[in-house]
């Protein structure tokens, strides 16, 4: 397990020729709103060094985590891939890359691997309500302070326009969800992206990730829960250079 700390300002542009093409393509499963709607900015840095498949959940009927599971397989590309789970789905890319042959390495953002919070608050996920007021939730746990005014409109967007019935059986199943012992066993390489400001998740359940999986680099930035949404830059970085890492290593 390696471990890094990172400040704000960390960016270092990399160097290499273009690798679109001959990296393994990003797979990118979003977070609780399922839509990728909020990953644009990501997407458009990240694409700048390999090729992007963004998966978005449906919104018109209910799906537990092995049901996403066997969604997300069907759509995932026949050449090798690295799989990227943000937030809620970071389950669902641990049970991907320790069953799919072609992927190369997993990498988890704000996420974890056992429920975050205990089993005896389930009945209370069915009080959540889109309609509810966001802006404080969004911006004081969410973001953390952080971001501007435009990604917080757009982040009170996305998920008040997912329903409630959705959103309320997503935090269900993320209350009984336990990917530990399939993660211990991982023989990948696995990138863990973690905000020091992360008010929703924390820091401590990406410590378990990196104190769980056998060759996990974590990284601690100054960021909020929505790390890919605010730091685009800094994770593109990291990324790429574990893309770069991945492929050395399954030539």
């Amino acid at each position: 397990m390696r471990i890094y700390v990172l400040d704000s300002h960390f960016y270092r542009e990399i160097s290499e020729l273009s690798t679109i093409g001959k990296l393994p393509m990003l797979v990118v499963l979003p977070g609780m709103d399922g839509t990728c709607k909020l990953l644009d900015n990501f997407h458009s840095e990240i694409g700048k060094s390999c090729r992007v498949l963004p998966v978005s959940y449906p919104t018109d009927r209910v799906m537990d985590y092995a049901e996403l599971t066997v969604f997300v397989t069907a759509r995932l590309p026949a050449s090798p891939f690295i799989v990227l789970g943000e937030s809620f789905s970071g389950p669902i890319a641990i049970e991907i890359a320790a069953k799919h042959a072609n992927c190369r390495g997993l990498i988890l953002v704000s996420t974890f691997a056992k429920a975050p919070a205990p089993r005896f608050l389930l009945p209370f996920t069915r009080l959540f309500h889109p309609k509810l007021p966001l802006k404080y939730f969004t911006s004081l746990v969410l973001m953390s302070g952080q971001g501007s005014p435009a990604e917080r409109n757009a982040l009170e967007q996305t998920i008040a326009a997912v329903p409630a019935r959705i959103l309320q059986k997503r935090l269900s199943f993320v209350l009984k969800v336990n990917k530990i012992s399939m993660l211990r066993r991982l023989k990948l390489p696995v990138l863990c992206l973690a905000g020091r400001y992360d008010r929703l998740v924390g820091l401590r359940h990406a410590r378990r990730i990196a104190a769980t999986a056998p060759q996990c680099e974590l990284h601690e930035m100054e960021a909020p829960h929505m790390l890919l949404e605010t730091h685009a830059r800094e994770a593109s970085a990291l990324i790429h250079k574990f893309a770069i890492s991945c492929t050395a290593l399954a030539a």
